[in-house]
């Protein structure tokens, strides 16, 4: 017994890999998980006002608790699961922390993965650099979702493939209308979207989404 307190009091947390450090991080990544239930939840019901408001209040405590799973990450990074890493890099994005966000993408990217998998990994990617922040670059954000359309074509079954599709096209628009890029420049990515938008009983929130979407283009363009 004295033995084992010593590797986990002493050894293990000198490596912060002992039951405390670990049970924190864990604990962390799940609060985070349900941050995210309680703004999903109200984006589900249509209440956008009611999503911001809970996500304004809860931002100082995301930004604790993915401060403490990046710092986890950097010294164990065989620690976390890969849906972990997903939604870590995903709040890091999304806080203006792109460059940390791309160490996590560009280490799942090294790993062997299917073409589903290397395609949601670019399309991270592209987001990284293409969101407000410390490595916005436009070209590169252009050039990880091409590489993450490629990928995407390959997926075997057709309707994974299709979504993935417009799920990548769909950010690839947004991206060139935030930024205001010319007309001709959106024009093929709006065709696309309007091929693949479903209407009626069948509509989804994507659904929802492109036709928004399109009502930008079509007020600028």
């Amino acid at each position: 017994l004295g033995v084992y307190t010593f590797y986990d009091d002493v050894w293990l947390r000198f490596k912060h890999q002992d039951t405390a450090t670990v049970d924190r991080v864990i604990e962390g990544l799940a609060k985070l998980q349900s941050l995210d239930h309680a703004v999903y939840s109200h984006q589900a019901e249509g209440d956008m006002s009611g999503a911001i408001a809970v996500d304004a209040a809860q931002q100082g405590l995301r930004q604790r608790l993915v401060a403490q799973a990046y710092d986890h990450w950097k010294r164990t990074p065989d620690f976390f699961q890969r849906g972990e890493l997903d939604m870590l890099a995903h709040h890091l994005i999304l806080q203006g922390r792109a460059r940390d966000a791309l160490h996590i993408i560009d280490a799942l990217l090294e790993h062997p993965q299917n073409a589903l998998d290397r395609a949601d990994k670019l399309l991270k990617k592209g987001r990284a650099y293409g969101a407000n922040g410390d490595a916005f670059d436009l070209e590169k954000a252009r050039s990880a979702l091409r590489a993450s359309s490629h990928a995407a074509e390959s997926i075997p079954n057709r309707g994974t493939r299709l979504a993935a599709i417009t799920n990548i096209t769909y950010y690839r628009t947004f991206l060139e209308l935030y930024h205001e890029q010319p007309c001709e420049s959106v024009a093929p990515f709006i065709e696309i979207l309007q091929e693949v938008r479903l209407e009626g009983p069948d509509e989804e929130m994507i659904d929802k989404n492109i036709e928004d979407l399109i009502s930008v283009y079509e007020g600028r363009c």
